[in-house]
């Protein structure tokens, strides 16, 4: 290859070390493309005894060019890309491709093509891969990088990609478990306020994490002497939000419990009849009460199943009602 054209393209990929994407590292520093691309062809070379009917070679070549085009563009999140942009970003690929001679050009070529028009099953599964190697990033990150849509995006980001690869669904199944464990175990993000607090009063804050369980257009309840509520309690020291709920369920259900998503959360500030000034902090998962194991052991807490609507309006607490139609709508 020419020398000066062997220079301008590397000053070209260079770029990538420069760019950075919305994805933060575990030492609390926004990740440059080039890093990215690093990490998605380990991942690819990682897998590559799993699909032993691909091209692991080619899959390689087009992990590493998958994203040159930010090079000139910069890196656009997902979740913000429009059309134009994504118009924009193949006009740069143009651009990258007329620095090469044309043996190399038309090489290069076929590489984007591939990725853009992703017909083959070596550019299916890049691009799987790469969906899934930013959720694990972002499980990587503190939590605190989080932007408030990511609590719902890190379930859905890469589903579709990955859904028709039978290894590629099974390992996103796995980091999605390990998106919940991070949820309970550091988010403190509340998304909803009940109530104000009244200045110079002191109050008690009580974090709790809760099920919704459905089954069949029915939601389960526990119905108290005081009124209706979801199930799940106060968390105790030590306890993850799923740590909680298990125990919780199965101490007022004697069910077993599978958690399949978190919902979001809220906090509530007013007055307790015995503690004062009171402020809950609850955090809202999705799942189901799978199994009786048990018989549950506080007698004043009845499971019933009520139909959705019906539970929306008898909620005791008001933050619970709001949960129930949010996840309806």
């Amino acid at each position: 290859m020419e020398e000066r054209k062997l220079l301008e393209f590397l000053s070209l990929a260079e770029k990538l070390k420069c760019n950075t994407r919305h994805s933060w590292t575990s030492s609390g520093r926004r990740e440059s493309v080039a890093e990215h691309t690093y990490r998605l062809m380990v991942f690819a070379w990682l897998v590559k005894d799993e699909f032993p009917d691909y091209d692991m070679n080619r899959v390689m070549e087009l992990c590493l060019f998958h994203d040159l085009g930010e090079a000139v563009t910069g890196d656009i999140p997902a979740f913000i890309k429009t059309e134009a942009d994504e118009k924009t970003e193949e006009e740069s690929l143009m651009e990258i491709t007329g620095m090469l001679s044309e043996g190399r050009k038309e090489e290069l070529e076929g590489i984007f093509r591939e990725v853009l028009q992703k017909e083959t099953k070596e550019s299916r599964l890049v691009q799987a891969l790469d969906k899934l190697e930013a959720v694990i990033q972002h499980n990587e990150a503190s939590i605190d990088t989080w932007l408030p849509l990511e609590y719902d995006l890190q379930f859905t980001y890469g589903q579709d990609q990955t859904k028709d690869i039978p290894y590629m669904k099974k390992l996103r199944q796995r980091v999605y478990r390990d998106t919940l464990e991070k949820i309970s175990r550091e988010s403190h993000f509340i998304e909803k306020t009940f109530g104000e607090p009244v200045e110079g009063a002191v109050y008690y804050d009580r974090p709790g994490a809760y099920l919704i369980a459905t089954h069949e257009g029915k939601v389960a309840v526990i119905r108290t002497p005081k009124g209706y509520f979801l199930p799940g309690g106060g968390i105790n020291v030590g306890e993850t939000h799923i740590d909680c709920i298990v125990r919780e369920c199965m101490e007022e259900t004697g069910y077993s419990v599978v958690i399949e998503r978190y919902e979001g959360s809220a906090e509530i500030y007013g007055i307790h009849e015995r503690i004062g000034y009171f402020h809950p902090i609850q955090f809202y998962y999705s799942g189901k009460l799978e199994e009786k194991v048990a018989e549950p052991i506080e007698k004043d807490h009845v499971l019933e199943w009520l139909p959705y609507e019906e539970a929306c309006d008898k909620m005791f607490v008001e933050a619970q009602k709001w949960i129930l139609k949010k996840r309806r709508m």
